[in-house]
């Protein structure tokens, strides 16, 4: 990643983004565990 963009992948302007993804692949895991439990 870095060599491509010579920025690191934790720059302020993707962290909202990484934030999301995360957030949103939580609450998958959540609902998938609430459905099989």
């Amino acid at each position: 990643m870095i060599s491509i963009t010579g920025v690191r992948w934790s720059t302020p302007y993707k962290k909202p983004t990484i934030a999301i993804l995360l957030k949103r692949s939580l609450e998958k895991v959540i609902k998938e565990s609430k459905t099989n439990a």
